[in-house]
C-alpha cells in the first residue's frame, strides 16, 4: 500500500488550491507528499462550465447577505475566515503564479474571459509539483487504518487500490450538475465518518410553478424585481432584481438563482413558498399616478395594446391583461378607470406559487452537506481527528457572482494548509 502525507479526494477548484497549499507549506524542512484522487478523467471539470464558460471565480463585494451558512445567515465565526483569506488574498495568490484577473463591478475574471484558463492554470500547476495526480479513479470510501504507524492514519480504498494517509481532505463536490460529475460521494463518505448531514436540495437552479399564465409568456427575458414569500406567514424572505427568464413550467434567470437556495429551504420545510414579480422595477407610485393620468387621456379608440404600448414585453402585458379578463385587441373604451389603474398596479405584483425546484440535474449548486458547526476554524473535523472538508461539500451556498468559486478556492487552501501543518514529526 502506498502511504502519502496526505491524500486530497476530488481536484476541483477546492481540491487543486487544497493540493497545492499544502504543498506549499513545507513542514520541518520537506514538502508533504501529497496525492490527490478524482473520480472524472480531467481535474477541474466542472470549471469549464462556470460563469457560461468566463468563469466569474471571486467577488470583491463580501457582506453577510452573500452566503448562507447551515441554513441561515452567516455568523462571525464563519466570516472570520475571511479575514485574512478575502478575494483580494486569492487574486494575489493567482497573480503571484502568473494568473492574471481583471474586475467588473466587484465581480472577477480570468483576464481572458476563458473558464478553461483557469482549469488550465491548475494544471499547469500541479505539473510543477512531485504531487501525484490520479484522475479517471474513484474513491469509494475511507476508514481509520488498522496499521497507523505503518500506513498513516486513514486507509483510503479505491478501484486502483488502496492507499494510506496520515491526513484526508475530502474536496469531492456535491450533487449539483451529475452531467459534469456531480455526485454523493463526498457526503456518503463523512456520512460514514459520523458526520451529520444537513439534507441536501439544489441552489442557483431554476424553480418551477404549475401555473397556465407561463404559456403565454414562455420565451420571455426581461428585467424584473422578484420577492420570495413564506407561504405561511406571508413574510418576504430576499429579494433581487434583474434578467428574468420565463419558462413555461418555471422562472429562472440570475435573480431566481439567487433565491433559490432560500426557496429551497422553505420547500424542504414545507413553507409553501411563492414569488411576487415586478415588472416595472424601480418605479414608484408617483410614476404609475402619472402613466395613469397619461393613458387614461389617450382615445376610446385605440386598442388596450397601443394604449398601455412601452410599459412591458407584449407577452407580459398579455399575461396581464389575462389576469383582468381583457385582451390587447379590446378597445379602450370598454375598460373603466379603475380597470386601467389595476392593469398598472398588477405590472409591479404577479404572484406565482412555487412547487420545487429544477432539481440537480439543472442546478449548479448543491445547498446542504456538512454543517459548518462540525468543522473548525481550519477545516478540520471536529469529529475524525485529521479529516478536512472544503467546498461545495460543505453547507455554504453563495449567491450567484463568483462567490461560490471563491469559497471553494479559499476553504480548500485553507484545509490543504492547515492539514500541512499539523503533520507528526516523525512521518
Amino acid at each position: 500500500m502506498d502511504r502519502f502525507d496526505i491524500v486530497i479526494i476530488g481536484a476541483g477548484p477546492a481540491g487543486c488550491m487544497s493540493a497545492l497549499a499544502a504543498y506549499g507549506t513545507p513542514v520541518r524542512g520537506r514538502r508533504p507528499d501529497i496525492c490527490l484522487i478524482e473520480a472524472s478523467g480531467m481535474i477541474g471539470r466542472k470549471i469549464y462550465s462556470t460563469g457560461n464558460g468566463r468563469c466569474n471565480l471571486a467577488n470583491r463585494r463580501l457582506s453577510l447577505q452573500s452566503y448562507m451558512v447551515d441554513g441561515a445567515a452567516p455568523d462571525n465565526r464563519f466570516m472570520a475566515l475571511f479575514s485574512e483569506r478575502n478575494a483580494d488574498w486569492l487574486l494575489e495568490t493567482l497573480r503571484s503564479r502568473g494568473f492574471h484577473t481583471h474586475d467588473r463591478d466587484g465581480l472577477v475574471y480570468p483576464v481572458s474571459d476563458q473558464a478553461s484558463a483557469l482549469a488550465a492554470f491548475f494544471e499547469r500547476e500541479l505539473a510543477r509539483t512531485d504531487i501525484r495526480v490520479m484522475t479517471g479513479v474513484r474513491v469509494t470510501d475511507f476508514g481509520l487504518s488498522e496499521d497507523p504507524d505503518r500506513t498513516g492514519r486513514f486507509t483510503v480504498r479505491t478501484g486502483a487500490g488502496e492507499y494510506g494517509a496520515e491526513r484526508l481532505i475530502i474536496c469531492c463536490g456535491g450533487m449539483a450538475a451529475p452531467e459534469l460529475g456531480g455526485t454523493d460521494d463526498g457526503i456518503r463518505m463523512m456520512a460514514g465518518a459520523g458526520h451529520g448531514i444537513h439534507d441536501p436540495y439544489p441552489a442557483l437552479v431554476p424553480l418551477l410553478c404549475d401555473d397556465p399564465r407561463l404559456k403565454i409568456v414562455k420565451g420571455v427575458r426581461c428585467t424584473a424585481g422578484i420577492v420570495l414569500y413564506d407561504g405561511i406567514n406571508g413574510l418576504p424572505v430576499c429579494s433581487d432584481t434583474g434578467e428574468l427568464q420565463l419558462l413555461q413550467d418555471s422562472l429562472s434567470g440570475i435573480p431566481v438563482f439567487q433565491l433559490s437556495a432560500a426557496a429551497g429551504l422553505l420547500l424542504k420545510n414545507s413553507r409553501k413558498p411563492y414569488v411576487i414579480v415586478d415588472f416595472l422595477p424601480g418605479r414608484d407610485s408617483g410614476f404609475l399616478n402619472d402613466e395613469f393620468e397619461l393613458r387614461r387621456r389617450m382615445p376610446d379608440d385605440l386598442t388596450l395594446g397601443a394604449v398601455l404600448l412601452g410599459l412591458v414585453n407584449d407577452k407580459v402585458l398579455r399575461m396581464v391583461l389575462a389576469d383582468e379578463g381583457l385582451q390587447p385587441e379590446m378597445k379602450k373604451r370598454r375598460i373603466t378607470d379603475d380597470t386601467l389603474k389595476n392593469i398598472l398596479n398588477r405590472m409591479k405584483a404577479v404572484r406565482f406559487v412555487i412547487f420545487g425546484s429544477a432539481g440537480f440535474e439543472r442546478a449548479q449548486l448543491m445547498a446542504g452537506g456538512v454543517p459548518m458547526k462540525e468543522l473548525n476554524e481550519d477545516m478540520s473535523s471536529r469529529i475524525v481527528p485529521g479529516l478536512y472538508a472544503a467546498g461545495e461539500l460543505c453547507d455554504v451556498n453563495g449567491l450567484c457572482g463568483g462567490y461560490n468559486l471563491q469559497w471553494a478556492m479559499i476553504s480548500g487552501a485553507v484545509a490543504g494548509e492547515s492539514a500541512a501543518r499539523s503533520l507528526p514529526g516523525d512521518i
